[in-house]
């Protein structure tokens, strides 16, 4: 594809389009997206352009940072982390442990120092049983929220909430 038939496709202006190829400005959201249709990008793709494209790192941080010094957590669609603020750094060290994990759900599933440090263990697998079962079927039951079921679903098994006494 010429630089011609971009800028047409994208209604974006050669020149605007020079500039953005060496630095000399800085694309809007709005433009990136033109870009993006113009190149018919998938949405991997378009998200990666969007974060190359500006400050989205930095926008994305300071909304973490904002309910400081309650927690905050940025995870994808599979649980993994992604960023955190302070707090939720602090609160997810231990059963993180040594291997650095990045899954929330393995973090309640896997981790020995799960039980130690969240009091209501049972209750938050139930909470995220409950939570990736719809996910993981409308996601087409793929084998990573699949996995990730299986794994709360045992975890389940070995803390069972306790039924309140009559």
């Amino acid at each position: 594809m010429s630089q011609l038939d971009l800028t047409l496709d994208c209604d974006v202006s050669a020149l605007h389009l020079s500039f953005l190829e060496t630095g000399q400005a800085k694309p809007s959201r709005e433009t990136v997206l033109q870009i993006a249709d113009g190149l018919i990008l998938a949405l991997a793709s378009r998200n990666a352009l969007l974060q190359a494209a500006g400050p989205f790192r930095a926008v994305l941080q300071e909304m973490m940072d904002r309910p400081a010094p309650y927690p905050a957590i940025l995870a994808d669609r599979h649980w993994r982390v992604r960023a955190t603020n302070t707090s939720t750094a602090l609160l997810l060290a231990p059963p993180q442990g040594e291997a650095n994990e990045t899954s929330l759900i393995r973090m309640l599933t896997d981790s020995p120092a799960a039980e130690a440090v969240i009091e209501n263990l049972p209750a938050a697998v139930r909470e995220m049983r409950g939570r990736i079962a719809p996910e993981a079927l409308e996601a087409g039951n793929g084998p990573v929220l699949r996995d990730l079921l299986e794994a709360l679903e045992a975890a389940s098994l070995r803390h069972p909430v306790a039924r309140p006494s009559r």
